[in-house]
């Protein structure tokens, strides 16, 4: 939640700052087209079909994200664990269109898991509530 505009608690590390936009996934990993956000509650109790047929929502130009993360703690997570989760992302993006839906897949492919990990985790922590920031600094400063 930011305090007014874009200014707020950055979701990661605490800082009352200005607060820049965080793509999730990031915006090299496909997120890079409009997409319509929606109240996933209200769709869900309501008339799904109709919800289908004439989606109601906020449509956001810059892909999916929200402004949660202040610009040092965005630059570096992009920089460090972004790169690495875009890349795996293509690599296994593909296989989407290839395989039918529940067929076991094994395939080989070279990312760099802990940073895959935690971009995920930083995912989490830039879509959750700002509380959500304490558990995953301490396990941050373990790695």
């Amino acid at each position: 939640m930011t305090m007014s505009g874009n200014f707020g608690v950055c979701h990661l590390c605490g800082a009352t700052a200005k607060l820049s936009f965080e793509h999730v996934p990031p915006e090299a990993a496909f997120n890079d087209q409009r997409v319509l956000e929606s109240d996933i509650h209200r769709v869900m109790s309501g008339d799904l079909i109709a919800e289908l047929e004439k989606p109601t929502g906020k449509f956001n130009q810059r892909g999916a994200g929200k402004f949660t993360l202040c610009d040092r703690c965005n630059t570096t997570t992009g920089g460090y664990y972004g790169r690495s989760y875009v890349q795996f992302v293509k690599q296994v993006f593909p296989l989407c269109h290839m395989v039918q839906p529940g067929t076991p897949v094994t395939f080989d492919c070279q990312i760099r898991p802990l940073d895959v990990f935690k971009q995920i985790l930083v995912m989490f922590a830039a879509r959750r509530h700002r509380d959500f920031r304490s558990d995953i600094r301490a396990w941050f400063a373990t790695c």
